[in-house]
């Protein structure tokens, strides 16, 4: 699942040879991490400003290796003039990581599988535990999932 925004004539801070580099594009799109593919719809949308897919494909999916196979992150490539890119992985959002947890009958969550989720949460975003706690309750809460123990 692919969704893209784009923003045309975006001016960049990298010097190159004492100038700045142009950005020609900046492309903000959700790829699956590892799942990347020189298929449609992310090969006709990198293939219109002149790149090459498999180049693209090939230095996400190595990025995303630490990220669980399959979750959908967000991706801003920038496109220079001289047809070269630059893409950088923003964090997964919070209501993926907890879909990604198996409920039990009745969408319910064991509090052994809450407790892998904080610690989880806290490693990838940082914070203290507490805040955290309130934070995933809140969510957790808003997604009509109740906490078992």
């Amino acid at each position: 699942m692919y969704y893209f925004n784009r923003r045309e004539n975006h001016k960049s801070g990298e010097l190159v040879r004492g100038r700045p580099r142009r950005c020609k594009v900046r492309i903000r799109f959700t790829v699956p991490s590892q799942e990347a593919k020189a298929v449609a719809p992310l090969s006709p949308t990198l293939g219109q400003f002149g790149l090459t897919t498999s180049d693209f494909c090939k230095q996400f999916n190595e990025q995303s290796a630490n990220y669980p196979a399959g979750l959908l992150l967000t991706v801003d490539l920038d496109v220079f003039i001289d047809r070269t890119f630059k893409f950088r992985i923003h964090n997964y959002h919070l209501s993926d990581l907890i879909h990604s947890i198996e409920t039990g009958p009745r969408n319910r969550l064991l509090i052994l599988d809450f407790y892998r989720l904080v610690t989880l949460y806290t490693s990838l975003f940082g914070g203290r535990f507490l805040s955290n706690t309130r934070t995933l309750v809140g969510v957790i809460r808003a997604s009509k999932i109740k906490i078992v123990v």
